[in-house]
């Protein structure tokens, strides 16, 4: 059996992401373990482990650097190696340590006191404090609306508590922890960032406290990382990462065979049998958590999108009109899966459709769902056209960067032509198809999304704010039902709940199809087997990878545990305290601004009493001299005019009873 066939036939059993989609988590052997570098085959050349340098090769660059704008996936992977998560997200959904590693809760649940990992840095060598947190925190739910902006729409107030302490407050009491799956950014770099700025900032070379930092700026063919030494995760076990960019999946390949990068990231499927039969070369596939899909233009206002597609019926009508397992075999053969919902089966929130409520293929049910949408051939050119009776042509726009794409939008096209439905397909670069999406100046397109371990992430595209400037909306989709349904789930406190809104949600967005998901697919990653020994599971990518789980059991107030590593000093975790603790950490804060409060106030009191007897005596003497000087002007009135003294008669008069 060759290596891609078992690949094949592991996948379905291959178990879910642990955490977060974390990116360039290079090389699990073991929790952060050294990989076996040359030396550990006879053949291989011995490499001086005091200067390794892991290079990986791309055939994609990230949209930015910016941890607030990217979106691609390489984009979103760098940012999660360059940035610490505040609290990622477990597979479950459930919050996990990350820069925050321990938390507390108030009796009623709305106050949360996270504290800080400490010793953490900052890749310029500032210390992370709870000043970057609450201005990350303050900048995101103050300012334009982010990717990261519905994960603070519970929370209303957010303080300090200390160095390495913040309190979050939240709207409704919650028995967990508010997931924060946002990158902390640092205070001293982004406070100069105006608001309406964001979307502008490059952010090159970025400043950030995670695993890696940046060596060097994004502009051409190569990004050098190097792992921080002492970061709470583990050493990386090399010196280097060196990521490259190519113009072309051919020369990711050829590069990967000439040994001038040992991992080849994100393998198109057309290109697995070359790689697997060079010598020294290796294939993998990672669990399918990404999908690709048919994206329609569902009601864009500035755009020039077909008013067609905006009804549900005819975008009901293409999904049932594509053979997805076709399209699935021909670019993937017998990898991925079937797609359906837009949570992967790899996620155990995945949820089918309901039964009956299938759009799978039926060209016979397409065409007359086309018929009742008032599209008909009026011309006799064996192509609908639109109800007004001009001709109706759907622009299909497919990714030059991918022939994947290209060639599921030729077969697109062919199965939409069978249901009267004329097609030009185009293949653009990502630049000039991502700057069409914006513009809403498209009708169809293929791409898809990453949804690693967060399915929050991936519903929250379809809801109406996404739509507005600097969302996320690919699609405008934008419907009252589903905007009610998503406010539920994000409002819920129960996990029974979201889990079941989360279902429905999963199946309103499926039912109005603003995407048809075609197909799930794995991420194929291809690396030189004479460089270093991968990991023996292969359901761990090489990189772009999941982290491997924190292994130290914490205790919370509420009889919760989660999973958290040891604390930053490697002695014992420190435990979450409980309530009666917390309480007395709050009154003693409260109870040091009291005595402060106090003693300012007695000084101010003495300042006061100081000044006011001042005062008085300026006054007191002031009046003295008043007084004076009415005695004198009084006393001139009588006395000698020439002297001014008085005058005494030399013989007074007698009293006259005398």
């Amino acid at each position: 059996m060759t290596v891609l066939e078992s690949l094949s036939s592991s996948l379905g059993s291959v178990r879910h992401p642990r955490e977060t989609l974390l990116l360039l988590a290079i090389l699990l052997a073991a929790a952060t373990a050294a990989p076996a570098l040359a030396g550990s085959t006879e053949q291989a050349p011995v490499v001086d482990r005091s200067e390794t340098t892991l290079r990986v090769g791309a055939a994609s660059r990230p949209d930015s650097l910016n941890p607030l704008v990217a979106s691609n996936r390489l984009g979103r992977a760098l940012t999660t190696v360059l940035y610490d998560e505040l609290l990622p997200l477990s597979a479950s959904g459930e919050p996990l340590p990350g820069l925050i590693y321990k938390w507390t809760r108030s009796n009623d649940g709305r106050l949360w006191l996270m504290d800080i990992r400490p010793g953490a840095r900052w890749s310029d060598g500032a210390a992370v404090t709870a000043r970057d947190v609450i201005h990350t925190l303050r900048r995101i739910q103050n300012g334009p609306r982010t990717q990261f902006s519905r994960w603070l729409d519970g929370i209303t107030r957010v303080d300090r508590f200390g160095r390495l302490r913040v309190g979050i407050r939240l709207e409704k009491p919650a028995d967990t922890p508010p997931p924060l799956p946002i990158p902390a950014l640092p205070r001293h770099v982004w406070q100069s960032v105006k608001p309406d700025d964001v979307s502008r900032f490059l952010n090159d070379p970025p400043v950030g406290s995670g695993v890696f930092a940046s060596e060097s700026a994004s502009e051409g063919d190569t990004l050098v990382l190097t792992p921080q030494r002492k970061h709470w995760r583990g050493p990386a076990g090399f010196d280097s990462l060196e990521l490259t960019f190519f113009d072309s999946q051919t020369e990711m390949a050829a590069a990967l065979e000439a040994g001038a990068i040992d991992v080849a990231d994100d393998v198109a499927p057309e290109l697995l049998p070359r790689l697997e039969e060079a010598p020294g070369i290796e294939v993998r596939a990672s669990p399918a958590s990404a999908f690709v899909s048919l994206g329609m233009n569902t009601g864009s206002t500035e755009g020039n999108g077909s008013v067609v597609i905006r009804r549900a019926r005819a975008r009901r009508a293409i999904a049932l009109a594509l053979d997805r397992e076709e399209l699935r075999s021909a670019v993937l053969n017998s990898f991925g899966q079937v797609g359906s919902t837009i949570v992967p089966p790899s996620l155990p929130q995945h949820a089918e459709p309901e039964l009956g409520d299938e759009l799978t293929f039926d060209p016979e049910r397409a065409r007359e769902l086309l018929d009742l949408a008032d599209l008909h051939d009026q011309d006799g050119d064996g192509y609908r056209d639109s109800p007004s009776g001009a001709p109706l042509t759907l622009r299909l726009y497919t990714r030059a960067a991918v022939p994947e794409t290209e060639r599921v939008g030729e077969l697109i096209a062919a199965m939409l032509g069978s249901v009267k439905l004329r097609v030009n397909t185009t293949a653009l670069t990502d630049r000039e198809l991502s700057r069409r999406i914006r513009r809403g100046r498209y009708d169809l397109f293929v791409w898809g999304w990453d949804v690693a371990n967060d399915p929050s992430f991936i519903v929250s595209v379809l809801t109406c704010p996404e739509t507005r400037a600097g969302g996320l909306s690919d699609t405008y989709f934008c419907d009252d039902q589903y905007d009610r349904l998503h406010e539920s789930y994000t409002s819920s406190t129960s996990r029974t709940k979201r889990g079941e809104l989360l279902t429905r949600l999963q199946r309103r967005a499926y039912d109005r199809a603003p995407y048809v998901v075609l197909y799930y697919r794995p991420v194929f990653q291809a690396f030189r087997a004479d460089r270093f020994t991968a990991p023996s599971d292969t359901s761990i990518p090489l990189v772009f990878a999941t982290v491997p789980d924190p292994a130290v059991s914490i205790e919370f107030a509420d009889d919760q545990t989660t999973d958290a590593p040891p604390n930053a000093s490697g002695g014992n975790p420190t435990e979450a305290s409980g309530t009666d603790d917390l309480l007395e950490e709050v009154s003693s804060s409260l109870l040091w601004r009291l005595l402060a409060a106090a003693v300012i106030g007695t000084i101010g009191i003495l300042i006061l009493y100081r000044i006011g007897k001042f005062t008085f005596k300026r006054r007191q003497a002031r009046r003295v001299r008043k007084a004076e000087s009415a005695h004198e002007e009084a006393d001139a009135q009588v006395g000698d005019e020439d002297t001014g003294e008085i005058a005494i008669p030399a013989n007074p008069p007698s009293d006259p009873d005398e």
